[in-house]
């Protein structure tokens, strides 16, 4: 999906592009006949997309804001990336906006729906809305490049959840396999990874990804923010991320990135990786040894009973409430006792304790367990392990959501932009 330029990227930077990025921009081409028509006071003709007009000066634009955000002072094979990344940028935002048009009939997105989203980017960079737009326009440019890049996120958004949210359907398996996994990579090595990937099918295509991926792991070394490359130029689901993969074990990497984690010294850049589908850059951002089981922190929530029925009461408790929250409103319900029990260490516990808790992921339950004077259950709220709190099921149901709505979105994009009309001037 379209990625905005979020917090950070425009008032901590000084770089402004040149007037003109390349040979090829600065030479203005006549006005397309149709545009003429139309009345459109534009520069010359870059791209048309389905009869619709992109103008030299709509390129310029996007490139300049492209390399605003990477905070470094680009090289002449830069400029010439930022150039293209700006031309396919603007020809699928296009294409967003004509699908919306054809798929909404009557649709419109309104200038308080823009506005609402500026405003929003603005307060990330901690300014006013007009603060923002003065800030872009004293750079050389136009709010209207924003505007248009705005507009077209908010169409394709609407597009793909009224298209393909109700498609999506993440089981319970795939939360639980992905819970499992998680627990599991406790006792594993792990490695923290930050990806850009170039999108390019063929051999052909590859070679030239190949160059650009040396450009922009140059341009990183010289200053560039990894996170800010990858959001403007990486065709992969984490590039809403800024590339950011978290931690990783050896069984989540192929042979040949684990290869060079394993002989690599946090932060360091692996050296590009061509696979069938296109070329990757990874940046190893970190390394942690094994993690110590019992060293976990777990906030706890403690319903217990003390009548001879106690168990059966527990047990029935458990098979209706699958979450602390629902488990403290039906133990009041059922008049039994609920008790916080925050950043409890599993190594303080009994044996008993550790023994029970120690499979269990946030949103999981024991057995009734003895405690002095009857027993208890105990759910496990959240949990910490090396500083790092592990995901409910809740957040990893959204997060497979979202990279499912994410791949169909792309899919459906590229499918889009193949059918389409493309002329490059």
């Amino acid at each position: 999906m379209n990625r905005l330029i979020a917090s950070g990227l425009i008032f901590t930077l000084g770089v402004v592009a040149p007037t003109s990025l390349s040979g090829a921009i600065a030479q203005q081409a006549p006005a397309a006949s149709a545009a003429a028509a139309r009345g459109q006071a534009i520069e010359g003709v870059a791209v048309l997309v389905n009869d619709e007009v992109i103008s030299y000066s709509d390129v310029r634009n996007r490139a300049r804001l492209i390399l605003l955000s990477l905070g470094a002072q680009p090289d002449e094979e830069t400029l010439k990336e930022a150039q293209q990344r700006a031309i396919e940028s603007l020809i699928e935002e296009q294409i967003q906006i004509q699908e919306f048009k054809e798929l909404v009939k009557d649709g419109e997105i309104t200038d308080e729906e823009i506005d609402r989203d500026l405003e929003a980017i603005a307060r990330q960079n901690g300014v006013t809305l007009q603060a923002f737009i003065a800030d872009l326009e004293g750079r050389g440019i136009s709010a209207q490049t924003m505007r248009q890049q705005v507009k077209a996120d908010i169409s394709w958004s609407n597009i793909v959840r009224g298209r393909f949210a109700r498609q999506v359907r993440v089981s319970e398996l795939r939360i639980n396999e992905m819970m499992e996994r998680l627990t599991g990579s406790l006792g594993k090595p792990q490695y923290r990874l930050a990806e850009i990937f170039l999108y390019a099918p063929d051999a052909e295509s590859r070679r030239n990804a190949s160059a650009r991926a040396e450009t922009l792991q140059r341009q990183i070394e010289q200053g560039a923010q990894f996170e800010r490359v990858a959001q403007q130029f990486s065709a992969a689901p984490s590039a809403s991320a800024g590339g950011d993969l978290g931690w990783l074990t050896p069984a989540d990497m192929r042979p040949e990135v684990l290869k060079a984690v394993e002989t690599s010294s946090a932060p360091a850049f692996l050296p590009p990786i061509e696979t069938e589908g296109g070329v990757y850059i990874y940046a190893l951002l970190g390394k942690r040894a094994p993690a110590n089981p019992l060293e976990a922190r777990l906030n706890l929530r403690q319903i217990s009973a003390r009548t001879e029925d106690a168990a059966t009461r527990l047990t029935t408790l458990r098979a209706a409430s699958k979450t602390c929250e629902a488990a403290s409103t039906a133990a009041k319900d059922a008049d039994l006792t609920s008790v916080d029990l925050d950043d409890v260490a599993l190594a303080d516990m009994s044996e008993a304790f550790q023994t029970a808790l120690l499979p269990l992921r946030p949103g999981e339950s024991t057995e009734p367990l003895d405690i002095a004077g009857g027993k208890a259950v105990l759910y496990v709220c959240s949990r910490k392990q090396g500083g790092e709190e592990m995901p409910s099921r809740e957040q990893i149901r959204s997060r497979l959501f979202d990279n499912e709505l994410t791949m169909l979105a792309d899919r459906y994009l590229r499918d889009l932009k193949r059918e389409a009309t493309i002329i490059r001037r």
